[in-house]
């Protein structure tokens, strides 16, 4: 990997999310129009919440993955670039056809040091749900998971070759 790759959100993907949503919010309306609901009131903000926050990550055309011959970057975790050499290994897992690569890293705490608070009691969550406790999320990418996934494992791979090597 001579040069970066870089991975976006897809506009088209976040598109149909969006008008999915939508369509959720009108039917919401719909049945408040015609008498109050506390569910179908939850239903309106939630896929309306749901709906701009796509649109927010869809218009942000900043690069949400960049993989390069150091490491990977998943913007989305807000911890900067996870080295190659310190991912002990990793697995495509899928959560209700979200896809994530889950990373088993060789030091977690030189990562988890960086995570917000928020985002540690979610990396917490993640274990417990037998994830990693980072993981790349793949929803909603320009690029398919299995391709992103088969490049992260040729990476890793390659690094710890490279390690074995120069411990010879």
């Amino acid at each position: 990997m001579k040069n970066s790759i870089v991975i976006r959100t897809s506009i088209w993907k976040s598109t149909v999310l969006i008008l999915g949503c939508w369509m959720f919010v009108l039917a919401g309306l719909f049945i408040l129009r015609n008498g109050s609901d506390a569910i179908a009131t939850i239903g309106v903000l939630f896929f309306g919440g749901g709906s701009l926050a796509v649109l927010y990550r869809a218009l942000d055309r900043r690069p949400r993955l960049i993989l390069d011959d150091t490491g990977v970057k998943d913007r989305s975790l807000g911890i900067g670039k996870i080295d190659w050499s310190d991912i002990a290994s990793a697995k495509l897992v899928s959560i209700r056809g979200t896809k994530f690569v889950a990373l088993k890293l060789r030091d977690n705490d030189k990562y988890l040091n960086r995570v917000s608070t928020i985002q540690g009691k979610a990396t917490k969550l993640n274990k417990a749900l037998g994830f990693g406790e980072l993981n790349l999320y793949l929803g909603l990418l320009d690029m398919q998971p299995k391709k992103i996934f088969q490049m992260v494992k040729k990476q890793i791979a390659k690094s710890h070759k490279a390690q074995i090597s120069s411990s010879s």
